[in-house]
């Protein structure tokens, strides 16, 4: 975590508006998996989420925090 942090953006505000305004949105859509709003944002409404994960071969996707990303969200676009 303190990794994803380090890499920015951390938007702790974003992540308490998802939490408390979540039911207003049809769809989040997060883009990239590579950073804290979206490894964060996911787990708030998964079932109403999308992922554009623009992932390809790096050593970051690799990386412990990113296990559980590909499979939060209910829909995920092609890579």
């Amino acid at each position: 975590m303190e990794w994803l942090k380090q890499q920015g953006p951390w938007c702790p505000g974003l992540i308490e508006h998802l939490k408390r305004h979540h039911q207003q949105y049809d769809v989040l859509i997060f883009f990239t998996y590579l950073y804290a709003p979206t490894v964060l944002g996911l787990e708030i409404a998964p079932a109403r989420s999308v992922l554009v994960s623009t992932a390809h071969d790096e050593p970051a996707i690799r990386l412990e925090i990113f296990k559980d990303v590909s499979s939060a969200s209910r829909r995920r676009s092609a890579t």
